[in-house]
């Protein structure tokens, strides 16, 4: 997902995110450039794309919507 969603919960500094969703601790992520297969965080035409599951969270779709909802942090580890 495109990282400028939240932009609110983000701190970006050379090549390191660190997201701070309220209520979990703060994950700091380096960005890998270019995509790779699994990266947790990427780079593409100027644009940061985070793998969900890296920041603690996980998306469904609700009829015409999609939804964020948090991963345990047991489901986090898995999710890399």
């Amino acid at each position: 997902m495109r990282s400028r969603a939240f932009r609110m919960y983000m701190e970006h500094v050379d090549d390191r995110y660190a997201f701070s969703l309220p209520g979990r601790k703060a994950v700091i992520l380096r960005s890998a450039g270019l995509y790779a297969g699994g990266a947790a965080i990427f780079s593409l035409d100027g644009h940061a794309y985070v793998m969900l599951g890296a920041i603690g969270l996980t998306a469904v779709q609700e009829n015409d919507r999609i939804v964020l909802s948090t991963l345990k942090d047991e489901e986090v580890a898995d999710e890399l």
